[in-house]
Formats: C-alpha cells, sequence, structure tokens
C-alpha cells in the first residue's frame, strides 16, 4: 500500500503535494527525544510543537515547537514520530524517524483498528520511552544540578519566614 500526505525521498521527509489526510493529534511527538526536552520546576518535559508546525511552508519567524528545535512545518526531528488517517483509505500511518526514517501502515478495519491514538501507540516502537530516560542525560544532563539548586532556593526562601 502507498503511503498518502507523507513520503521519504532520497532520505528525506517531506509533503506528498495534493494529498488530503488527517494528523492525529500527538503534540510531542515529533520532537519527543530526550535532547529535546526541558525541565520546568524539577519535572523532565518533552519540547512540543505549535500551531505553526502545520503551516504550508516556512516564514521567518515563525516558531515550529515550543523550544524552537524544530525548525520547519512538519519536521519530524530524530526519534520523533508522526501519525495520520488517511480517510480515503481508511488507513492510519505512520512515520517513524528512529535512524532511518521509515514509513508505517496500521490497519484500514476500525475493528482490528481499535483508537487512533492506542493504533498510533502500538505501532510506535520508540526506542527509549520519555518516561524512562535517565536524567543524568536528559535536557543537556543539568538535571541534577537544577534539583540542588532548587533544594538550595527552598531552603534558603524557607529560611526567610524564620525571622
Amino acid at each position: 500500500m502507498t503511503s498518502t500526505g507523507i513520503e521519504i525521498v532520497d532520505g528525506r521527509i517531506q509533503d506528498t503535494p495534493g494529498q488530503k489526510f488527517s494528523y492525529i493529534m500527538e503534540i510531542c511527538d515529533p520532537s519527543e527525544d530526550q535532547k529535546y526536552a526541558y525541565y520546568i520546576d524539577d519535572v523532565l518535559v518533552s519540547d512540543f510543537y505549535t500551531s505553526h508546525f502545520f503551516d504550508v511552508a516556512a516564514a521567518p519567524g515563525a516558531r515550529y515547537s515550543f523550544k524552537g528545535n524544530v525548525t520547519r512545518p512538519r519536521q519530524i526531528l530524530d526519534n520523533g514520530y508522526i501519525s495520520w488517517l488517511d480517510a480515503g483509505l481508511n488507513t492510519l500511518f505512520q512515520l517513524q524517524n528512529f535512524g532511518t526514517p521509515q514509513i508505517l501502515s496500521g490497519s484500514s478495519s476500525t475493528a482490528e483498528r481499535g483508537s487512533l491514538r492506542g493504533t498510533s501507540d502500538r505501532v510506535a516502537n520508540y526506542p527509549v520511552k520519555f518516561s524512562q530516560v535517565d536524567r543524568q542525560q536528559a535536557a543537556g544532563g543539568y538535571g541534577p544540578a537544577r534539583s540542588e539548586w532548587l533544594d538550595r532556593a527552598a531552603a534558603e526562601h524557607a529560611g526567610s519566614y524564620r525571622r
């Protein structure tokens, strides 16, 4: 079965011109790798795409992901993926960029496929689950130093109430 929507040409991911399909809205998946993550307080979170991610063409100054890791529309970073449904074929497709980009397709039978999100998660064979990343290595490896800083800041803040 031929994929519609997105294709890989000469190892490059690109849109298929003139095709219509529906993306599965999983805002962290295209940039889900731990090297694109960042901390909010002491919690490691994934970068995520913005509404510009679906722009037809790149535009100067547009922000395609919150942290700026995605630099053009529908860019799938290393260890990221994106899923879409071709309603005409009633088939779920998923582009995975886990080393070498590849496109997989799911069942066209709704009974076999189940929910789109469930199928997307079953199809994705993510190399390292985000919830299992090594916090020493994630987000550039500054997690432990940030945790120490937060502990010191909390102690100082608490001490200011003792006066």
